[in-house]
């Protein structure tokens, strides 16, 4: 057998798809970041904000300062109709607008309504509404502004200033009165926001309170007003402070005469915290699409990987090719399965999923990431494992990533070299032992460096997000892995003494159950039986696997998409040779995904095993694959032992 392979060429495209899902996995970690940004900035906002379901008008969130304008707790405000709020004179005309956004999405200049108290007052309001998108769903995100001091500031200027003086001064908002350009009355607050004092403003000329960039357009808007010619009442600005600082503001213009002589009245709101809102916004639409784009990469490469496995475990199975060849394969398989928990892992932690646990030893699993963790090291490891070392059930990309994360900062604690332990023992946890977990059996790994230890000030922080001592670090490998581990109802100690070195010990359930380790094996009396129907999109994936199904001793039938799957399906229920299992791709774009053909499948045979197989870590049918009416799962990319054992369990449930 002549085999062809470029094992260079393979390496480094593996290594370009694993950067490539890495850089969109740190995006993905980012959009989180973002949301928490933005949470942080809605409640925190002076203005109220609300967000509306674009489709029914339904209240969704609500900041306390909304709670606070209504007069009603946050949870009384949502799921109410966004336009009850308004007077009942006014809400068809909230509706008109609302219907407007949604339909046109237009982002119209700030209209000032009213809005109707629990205590049954009414407010005047400025409203900024935008169409926006909110983890997947048509949102429109509203700010309201309390106008009660401007229509007051108005009132006051125009029939009475000295009544109204105080009101003005203790103003939260600036406010201004422009007279042929210069400053005739500011308010302290106006004042304040550029760090001036009300001495140094009054007199002077307007524009030298405005940055450079703002200039032409308010000059020209003032211009046009006192012309009589017809100007926005409202409209952005930057304002220039003392130390060349900047402020974003909203003015609010209105034409009044002061002195007997035309002016301006401005009421000027700072709205660099809006501003900032608005950003953090727009980073977390834009990150929700880069994430979207993670996962669909994620899943091509978990595709790929899987034609390279399964059609690597055939060319090894075949045994026609030299121990040189022999061993290139072995490298290139070990390459994919790193990959492959790579992926796992990485995404599973940035979109927060649950363990996606099984049954394993972790024997392997310690040694290849500490082989892997450390290539290219000056660092030496020492393994010590017990040769009978208890199975847990646990997730192994999570589990892997933990290790990983232990080894990598104890060989950067040894900079000038240095030897790292690495243990894996069965302990057993009393009743009467100081560790927080349940008592019983667990797996208790150690991993000691030779390192430069941690401070006692430190090490209360080690496991805080963010905390880092490293210049390039971001204090999140630590926080993660106490956060997989708490997940495995396990623990993580820690000791430390500064110029000796740090010890982590980490703690997980062990299973009572000893079963053997299953795998694949080429001499086997037991083959494959029966009929199989694999439907999946990719023709990669039907070729491949299709292969690996006829060596394992199925006949095998292809579709790709559901809805062919399905009709494969009657067709051989019709002609009396129904099909023993179906393998069915979760996923499927622009066609019928196995979440909807499992329903129909089920419908026309109660009785099918089927198997769901997925590339995206984090779907919830991998969770909770029976309340679906799956029978089994399986993930990409999967090897020939694992595709095996998963029909052997269904086909054995048939037979029973």
């Amino acid at each position: 057998m002549r085999t062809s392979l470029n094992y260079q060429e393979l390496v480094a495209k593996y290594e370009k798809l694993e950067k490539s899902v890495l850089e969109h996995v740190r995006a993905e970690r980012t959009l989180r970041e973002e949301a928490e940004k933005f949470r942080a900035i809605f409640e925190g906002s002076v203005d109220a904000i609300l967000l509306a379901d674009a489709k029914s008008g339904k209240i969704l969130d609500a900041n306390p300062a909304a709670s606070e304008l209504l007069k009603l707790s946050p949870e009384q405000i949502i799921g109410l109709d966004q336009f009850g709020i308004h007077p009942l004179r006014l809400r068809k005309e909230a509706e008109d607008g609302f219907r407007r956004i949604v339909q046109e999405k237009v982002q119209p200049h700030p209209v000032e309504t009213t809005l109707l108290c629990s205590d049954g007052t009414e407010i005047p309001v400025e409203l900024r509404a935008h169409l926006v998108r909110i983890d997947g769903s048509r949102v429109v995100y509203g700010i309201l502004r309390d106008l009660s001091v401007k229509k007051l500031t108005e009132q006051a200027l125009n029939e009475s200033e000295d009544k109204y003086r105080t009101l003005v001064e203790r103003a939260s908002d600036g406010v201004a009165i422009i007279q042929e350009g210069r400053l005739r009355y500011c308010n302290v607050r106006l004042a304040e926001m550029g760090g001036y004092s009300k001495d140094e403003l009054m007199g002077h000329r307007f524009s030298e309170y405005l940055h450079p960039d703002a200039l032409p357009n308010v000059v020209e808007c003032y211009r046009r007003r006192m012309a009589g010619e017809e100007v926005a009442e409202t409209y952005e600005a930057v304002l220039r402070g003392k130390n060349r600082s900047h402020i974003d503001a909203e003015f609010n213009v209105a034409t009044i005469r002061y002195d007997g002589k035309p002016a301006v009245l401005v009421v000027v709101r700072d709205i660099s915290f809006r501003k900032q809102v608005e950003k953090e916004l727009a980073g977390v639409q834009k990150m929700e699409s880069v994430a979207a784009l993670a996962g669909g990469i994620a899943h091509d490469f978990n595709n790929i990987l899987t034609a390279i496995l399964t059609n690597i475990s055939m060319i090894k199975d075949s045994e026609d090719f030299s121990n040189e060849v022999h061993e290139m394969l072995t490298l290139v398989e070990k390459a994919s399965l790193r990959a492959k928990s790579l992926t796992h892992s990485l995404l599973t932690f940035s979109k927060g999923g649950t363990p996606r646990k099984r049954i394993f030893s972790i024997s392997r699993l310690i040694r290849d990431t500490v082989k892997f963790a450390l290539s290219g090291s000056n660092v030496a490891c020492e393994c010590d494992i017990s040769p009978d070392l208890d199975r847990v059930e646990a997730d192994e990309g999570q589990i892997g990533q933990v290790v990983q994360n232990m080894i990598i900062n104890a060989d950067q604690a040894m900079a000038e070299g240095g030897k790292i332990k690495v243990s894996a023992v069965n302990v057993r946890v009393a009743e009467e032992d100081p560790l927080p977990v349940d008592p019983g059996e667990y797996i208790k790994i150690a991993i000691s460096d030779q390192g430069t230890g941690i401070s006692e000030s430190h090490l209360e922080r080690i496991f805080d997000p963010f905390f880092t001592t490293k210049e390039e670090g971001k204090g999140l490998g630590l926080f993660s892995s106490l956060s997989i581990i708490l997940n495995h109802k396990g623990h993580i100690h820690v000791d430390s003494e500064p110029g000796v070195g740090t010890t982590f010990e980490i703690y997980l359930p062990a299973v009572e159950e000893r079963r053997k380790e299953r795998g694949f094996k080429r001499d086997v009396s037991v083959r494959g039986r029966g009929r199989t129907l694999l439907i999946d999109d990719e023709e990669i994936i039907r070729r491949s696997t299709g292969q690996v199904l006829k060596r394992l001793g199925y006949e095998v039938v292809t579709a790709k998409d559901g809805a062919r799957g399905i009709q494969q399906y009657e067709k051989a229920m019709k002609e009396k040779r129904p099909f023993d299992v179906v393998i069915m791709d979760l996923t499927i774009p622009g066609g019928m995904g196995g979440r909807v053909a499992i329903t129909e499948l089920l419908e026309l045979d109660p009785g099918a095993k089927v198997i769901a197989s997925s590339g995206y870590s984090d779907d919830e049918v991998l969770n909770k694959f029976k309340e679906f009416g799956f029978s089994g799962i399986i993930m990409k990319p999967y090897r020939i032992e694992e595709l095996d054992e998963v029909l052997q369990k269904a086909c054995d449930s048939v037979d029973e």
